[in-house]
């Protein structure tokens, strides 16, 4: 897949100044005067039009201009009337409120979505470093850097369509999952805020101790005339939280822990006895654009997941072998095949076990439902993420995830009400309370040693359930 070029990064960055679900639109009317303002923003003629989510950031602009809606909500007409001097499409109907900026025109027919310099300038810092980029970087006051990149022809632009098409991009593969301190910092004051910023300060210069140790620092007042106080250090872990730099300056590697003896538990033997041959149901489908084979048997109700790069004989057979392996350790015999008319061509790599497969354009209706259940839990988890985005490998993550949600507890219809599927198959106890510490989605911090000149093992059906 194509790296990100630098405009989607800057697309897909900090845009909480133009993010339409969080901004609110307000009618502009304490002033009935009419009003004479300048925009000179132009191309050459013949020259192909601004886009439409471009917001430039003009310096011979005396007013803001927005000619789409999509930045903005509760748009309403303006007691004021507005009489530019533009090159082009005069007549401004309303005007808006931009969350981190203020109030701004609307005008469907303008020539751009255009930020005065100067008026963006009395409520943000705006800093430009030209001998590291060709950028005006924008300072919010919540914590955000929105960057305006120099154009070819000499406009400086901001490429907002990120902001309101999030899955506009589908070839973007760089990603950054981290909780913004801008949120953090929402919840408190100005003061505060300041309080918490040098708290940490003082905590980097006495050389990171403990939060513990820091805190009877400033309790006990061993650091004579200073202005921190532990209010602000425990404002500071709020919201900066633990000290990166700490954390891995300090960290240890453990002493090895004694690995126990795995004793899988046996299968009933009554299950055996009259559950012994067992229908194998499968499939494939896609997640986002990825394809997975899918199998779930009938009866024992177990399911497994792998994600797969093409739907090839080679492919479908090489997923279905390692399935039929793990029955057989567990004394079920597999005897029959289940599938549409996509896996025929693996008929003769499954005998003795036979394959049955349904008509032209059909399903087996138990994968397709299996297949329905996962997707509505994948869909359930990714609506409680704060992110937009989600790379290849979480939500590989998080199909495996909705698979063994379903395995890890006995099936509704299955052969036990007691013995979970992921028991019967592999062994496996019933999950421990200790085992579901953290959330899907969870961000951690950990020591990982990697032992030279070792190469990757593959990962087992027993280590994925």
């Amino acid at each position: 897949m194509p790296q990100r070029s630098p405009l989607q990064t800057e697309a897909a960055a900090a845009v909480t100044l133009l993010q339409a679900s969080h901004t609110e639109a307000i009618i502009a009317a304490d002033n009935t005067n009419s009003v004479s303002d300048f925009t000179f923003t132009q191309l050459p003629s013949g020259h192909e039009l601004i886009p439409s989510f471009w917001v430039l950031l003009d310096s011979q602009s005396t007013v803001s201009v927005f000619k789409i809606p999509n930045f903005l909500t509760n748009i309403r007409r303006s007691n004021s009337q507005l009489n530019p001097h533009q090159w082009r499409h005069p007549g401004f109907v309303a005007c808006c409120y931009i969350k981190n900026f203020g109030t701004v025109w609307y005008n469907p027919d303008s020539l751009a979505n255009i930020f005065s310099l100067a008026a963006v300038r009395k409520l943000c810092r705006i800093t430009m470093y030209t001998s590291v980029e060709a950028a005006l970087c924008v300072h919010c006051y919540d914590g955000s850097i929105m960057k305006f990149i120099e154009y070819g022809l000499g406009l400086y632009y901001h490429n907002a369509a990120a902001a309101v098409q999030p899955n506009s991009n589908k070839n973007v593969i760089d990603y950054s999952f981290v909780s913004t301190v801008a949120n953090n910092k929402a919840q408190f004051p100005r003061r505060k805020i300041e309080g918490a910023d040098k708290a940490r300060a003082l905590y980097q210069k006495i050389g990171r101790p403990s939060q513990q140790q820091f805190e009877q620092i400033l309790a006990k007042n061993l650091i004579r005339n200073c202005p921190v106080t532990v209010d602000d250090a425990k404002r500071a872990l709020l919201i900066y939280g633990p000290n990166v730099v700490a954390l891995k300056g300090k960290t240890t590697k453990g002493p090895s822990q004694h690995v126990p003896t795995f004793n899988p538990v046996q299968v009933p033997g009554f299950i055996l006895q009259h559950h012994n041959d067992v229908t194998l149901c499968m499939d494939t489908f896609y997640v986002q654009g990825h394809p997975f084979f899918h199998t779930i048997s009938r009866k024992v109700q177990f399911r497994t997941v792998a994600p797969v790069l093409n739907r090839n004989k080679a492919t479908l057979h090489r997923e279905i072998k390692p399935v039929m392996a793990m029955y057989k350790s567990r004394g079920f015999n597999i005897s029959n095949l289940h599938a549409n008319m996509e896996f025929e061509c693996v008929r003769n790599n499954v005998l003795p076990s036979r394959l049955n497969v349904t008509a032209a354009n059909d399903h087996v209706g138990e994968v397709k439902r299996s297949i329905r259940t996962m997707k509505e839990r994948a869909r359930t988890t990714i609506h409680g993420l704060p992110f937009k985005q989600l790379p290849k490998v979480m939500i590989q993550s998080l199909v495996y995830h909705a698979a063994k949600g379903l395995n890890q507890f006995p099936a509704k219809n299955g052969i036990s009400d007691t013995l979970s599927p992921l028991t019967i198959m592999t062994g496996r106890a019933n999950p421990d309370y200790k085992d579901l510490k953290l959330e899907f989605r969870s961000y951690v911090l950990v020591s990982k040693t990697t032992p030279p000149a070792t190469l990757p093992r593959p990962v087992t059906l027993e280590q994925l359930y």
